[in-house]
C-alpha cells in the first residue's frame, strides 16, 4: 500500500507510516519482523503527514486530506486525544513539531499552534 509520509519517534523505537488506506501504521523497530504493523491509527480521510514529539512523550500529530489535524497518544491509539479542523475543504499536507509548537501547512496556507507542555 502506498505511504505518503514516514516519521520515527525520537527514541528510534517506533516508525509511523501514513497510508492512502486512511490509516497510520505503527511499526515497532525493536522486533525482528517489520512486515506487519503492531497497531494502526484510523482516520476518516487519507492522512498525509506525521510529526512526533521531540520531548520523549509518546505523542504524535497527524494531518489529513479532510483538513483536520489530530493529536494521538501512542499508548492508546483507538482514537485521537483531540482533533481540530484547520481548514474547511482544504487538505493538510505538512506538519512539524518542535518543542511546544506545531506548524501545519496545506492548501489553506500555514498555521502555528502551541501544544500545552502538560498534555
Amino acid at each position: 500500500r502506498p505511504m505518503l509520509d514516514l516519521a520515527e519517534t525520537p527514541d528510534g523505537n517506533i516508525l509511523l507510516g501514513a497510508s492512502t488506506d486512511r490509516t497510520v501504521s505503527i511499526f515497532d523497530l525493536r522486533v525482528s519482523s517489520l512486515s506487519s504493523s503492531t497497531g494502526i491509527m484510523m482516520h476518516s480521510a487519507t492522512p498525509s503527514c506525521i510529526a512526533t514529539s521531540e520531548s520523549g512523550k509518546q505523542q504524535v500529530v497527524t494531518g489529513a486530506y479532510d483538513g483536520v489535524a489530530r493529536l494521538w497518544d501512542l499508548r492508546s491509539t483507538k482514537s485521537a486525544v483531540t482533533s481540530f479542523r484547520v481548514w474547511d475543504g482544504m487538505k493538510v499536507l505538512a506538519v512539524d513539531w518542535v518543542r511546544d509548537v506545531v506548524g501545519i501547512g496545506g492548501e489553506g496556507g500555514m498555521e502555528v499552534w502551541r501544544i500545552d507542555g502538560g498534555s
